[in-house]
């Protein structure tokens, strides 16, 4: 649909909603522009110690692009990083004019030859509220981006801290890239990056060996301590990892006709459920065994999402270790008894995370987090979106979304008369800073016209 021919007359509009509450609030500091990037007269450098890094960046000179392809919200800066030192850094911070989060991407690095590889990093929070999220991401196999490791502030952070993170095995090949994303729970909120490095870990490495019995097709989740989701891994396999990392491996509910039993690891039993921790300190041989179902038969949970194909949920088992990413019409089977822990993706384009319905029925409104209980029949669970800027919730963006959105702006209770069931803030939030002011009539403005 074309907006342009009304949209001036709203966007004046707009501007006249906001006149009973006083003009709009300058901004705490003069943002920079998307993107840019400034060099700064350092004042010490951060050398991190990267042993045989094969991909390294201390931020000590101007953005290489030949080493980063893409930068939004990004300019350069000092911090203290956490040795106590003055560093180089880059600030990430999304802007109020910026409906993408800040972003960082990495050129092609080749980690092919390598059997194990960790990623190095240290982060400061900056002026971070509880709720903002910073997520470190790699180019996986088989093409798409996937979530390594990621930090959600909870208090009022303090100091730079440093991360080690274990690659998954589906980013050792030819192509892979990094990308670093900042997506705040509000506007103001920073993050300041420094000393990247990607290679070998400096931890000694010892093997761990994975399989299934009776031997089937199967495939096993694993991840260490330190990751976000969980990998899919075909038994039987073997993992490098660094001797003392803690690392988590499940097992599938069902192999052919027969249950999960038990692990057996280095010949003595370890577990009787499906979720095992281990931190090797030598080569470990992991076994999961097999047993008569005995009527006692797996649970199917389907993951959906409204609207929208081909969004992303995690689902797992309660615990420590990560949950494994799926999309939309996937199946996971659970075992009677096992709580499931389902983690709706929270923000994606152009929509708002409204509720889980599981079966239809609404589970915790709001809360991308969701723990259930295993039923004793199979299950859909429904992540359910809105649709960003639609004030009238009919899907559709269009003009009478404009004239509510103004009336959101300037009279919430007369919004909240003519649209009972419509959270205005939830719909009409485009910066994402849990408001619906002035700062949001830029993107809305976007929103309208596909720009």
């Amino acid at each position: 649909m074309n907006l342009r021919p009304w949209l001036p007359q709203h966007c004046a509009a707009l501007g006249c909603a906001l006149l009973s509450g006083g003009p709009t609030p300058a901004a705490a500091d003069t943002p920079e522009p998307p993107g840019s990037l400034r060099a700064f007269d350092l004042l010490a450098a951060y050398d991190a110690d990267s042993h045989d890094a094969v991909f390294e960046d201390d931020f000590d000179d101007p953005l290489d692009r030949a080493r980063w392809t893409y930068a939004l919200g990004v300019s350069h800066a000092l911090r203290v990083g956490p040795d106590g030192h003055v560093a180089p850094a880059l600030r990430m911070r999304r802007e109020p004019s910026q409906r993408r989060p800040a972003e960082l991407r990495s050129a092609t690095t080749d980690l092919s030859a390598l059997s194990c590889a960790e990623l190095r990093y240290w982060l400061d929070m900056g002026q971070t509220s509880p709720g903002a999220l910073f997520r470190a991401e790699y180019l996986s196999l088989e093409g798409g981006w996937r979530i390594c490791c990621e930090y959600v502030t909870s208090e009022k952070p303090a100091g730079a801290i440093a991360r080690r993170v274990l690659l998954p095995a589906d980013a050792l090949h030819a192509a892979f890239r990094l990308r670093f994303r900042a997506a705040p729970s509000g506007a103001a909120d920073e993050w300041f990056l420094g000393a990247v490095a990607v290679g070998p870990p400096s931890a000694p490495l010892v093997r761990l060996d994975v399989d299934v019995r009776p031997a089937r097709p199967a495939d096993v989740l694993f991840a260490d301590e330190d990751q976000a989701e969980a990998v899919r891994e075909a038994a039987p396999f073997s993992r490098e990892t660094p001797a003392g990392q803690r690392v988590f491996l499940m097992a599938p509910a069902r192999v052919g006709e027969q249950v999960f039993g038990r692990w057996i690891v280095n010949d003595r039993l370890a577990s009787e459920v499906r979720l095992l921790a281990l931190t090797p300190e030598r080569d470990t041989a992991a076994v999961a065994f097999y047993r008569p179902a005995d009527g006692a038969a797996p649970i199917a949970l389907r993951v959906d999402s409204d609207p929208g194909d081909g969004m992303r949920a995690l689902v797992g088992l309660k615990g420590e270790m990560p949950p494994e990413a799926v999309l939309t019409d996937d199946i996971r089977e659970f075992l009677p008894g096992e709580t499931l822990t389902l983690v709706a993706e929270r923000d994606p384009a152009g929509l708002v995370f409204v509720a889980w319905r599981v079966d239809g029925v609404e589970q915790g409104a709001g809360e991308a987090r969701l723990e259930l209980l295993a039923p004793a029949s199979d299950l859909v669970a429904t992540a359910e979106y809105a649709l960003l800027g639609d004030m009238n919730a009919d899907r559709v963006l269009d003009g009478r979304d404009v004239d509510l959105f103004i009336l959101a702006l300037g009279d919430p209770q007369g919004f909240a008369e003519r649209c009972p069931d419509v959270d205005r803030v939830v719909r009409g939030d485009v910066n994402g800073d849990g408001l619906l002011d002035a700062g949001d009539i830029d993107g809305f403005v976007q929103l309208m016209t596909g720009e």
